[in-house]
């Protein structure tokens, strides 16, 4: 009784781990830290995030450019930052889920102005001229500050492709702002208990003086690692930034175009076995390029060198049949 007991419990632990889902925070957030959001939360909030979008509120800002950059992720956190503080501070922010967003956004030519629709604790809005949000129900979308009713807790951007502006908390009238940024960052859902990071070094064994992590200046395929860093000098004006979504497709492999400085005579190939860069599941019975994995944690060969990749959902499946295996010979004993 007590080791059939004692399986009880092993088992609800492993639901525990497995159906653990992301926690986003909810309504508003102010001086939110970009830590939190590029991973630091990862371990307890289940999530991280990539800056999909960052413009001056100077710069014009469409609908269509949200929605081909922002909508890849479980949800989108739109925030307003100071300039000189963005890369670790976002002034104010909310998420919002990735399906949400999108019919905000694709119902900006139809909606009434004034309009709104509740999401996550707050007020979003999206009709011509502004999209944004409110911690209350008055909204006065207007341009140049996108929405001119008082309150401390909105954010609204100009989008209609031709103007610019809005606001970040209770600072309007920002047309023409080259002090304030407009930031979007897309979210992804962590499985409970995955490393901060993902691993960037050879396997153990290489020959003496091959480097062991990916070349500078190279995307390592997950949406966390873009390079987010800014200019140290700030131009006059500032294209929206649309960050790269992995290595390159066009081949299956790519050479860097220097070689590392610890070994100035060699030249490192990097070759992609499976993967397209994308954390997703797809690509049954095809190429194993073509095929989309969701954080891969092993690789194993076999004797006709078959490879094989194995995520945390094997992973976890794997160690529940081991689990009732053991316990199962044990209580039959």
């Amino acid at each position: 009784m007590v080791k059939y007991v004692h399986f009880v419990v092993l088992l609800l632990q492993l639901i525990v781990v497995v159906t653990n889902a992301a926690t986003y925070p909810s309504s508003y957030q102010l001086n939110y830290q970009t830590s939190d959001l590029l991973g630091g939360k990862m371990n307890t909030a289940y999530f991280s995030c990539d800056l999909c979008y960052k413009a001056y509120y100077q710069n014009v800002t469409s609908i269509s450019t949200l929605l081909s950059e922002c909508t890849s992720g479980t949800e989108v956190f739109i925030g307003g930052a100071i300039v000189s503080t963005a890369s670790t501070t976002i002034n104010i922010g909310a998420f919002i889920t990735t399906s949400q967003f999108t019919t905000l956004l694709n119902g900006y030519s139809t909606r009434a102005k004034n309009s709104y629709v509740q999401y996550n604790g707050l007020y979003w809005y999206c009709s011509n001229p502004s999209f944004g949000f409110s911690s209350t129900t008055i909204i006065s979308q207007a341009l140049v500050s996108g929405d001119t009713a008082a309150g401390s807790y909105k954010l609204s951007w100009i989008v209609d492709g031709t103007n610019n502006g809005g606001r970040v908390g209770a600072i309007g009238s920002l047309k023409g702002s080259s002090d304030y940024y407009q930031v979007a960052y897309q979210c992804y859902d962590r499985p409970t208990g995955q490393p901060t990071g993902q691993p960037t070094g050879q396997p153990t064994g290489i020959p003496t003086g091959q480097p062991t992590g990916q070349p500078t200046g190279q995307p390592t395929g997950h949406p966390s690692s873009r390079n987010t860093s800014q200019p140290t000098s700030k131009p006059s004006t500032m294209q929206p930034v649309a960050l790269p979504k992995g290595p390159s497709t066009d081949s299956p492999t790519y050479t860097p175009t220097a070689a590392p400085s610890s070994s100035p005579a060699s030249i490192m190939i990097i070759t992609t076995i499976a993967g397209t860069g994308t954390s997703s599941y797809s690509g049954d019975n095809g190429e194993a390029t073509s095929a989309a994995l969701n954080y891969p944690w092993g690789v194993a060969l076999d004797s006709s060198s078959i490879f094989s990749i194995y995520t945390y959902i094997v992973f976890f499946l794997f160690t529940f049949y081991m689990i009732r295996q053991r316990v199962h010979r044990r209580y039959v004993e």
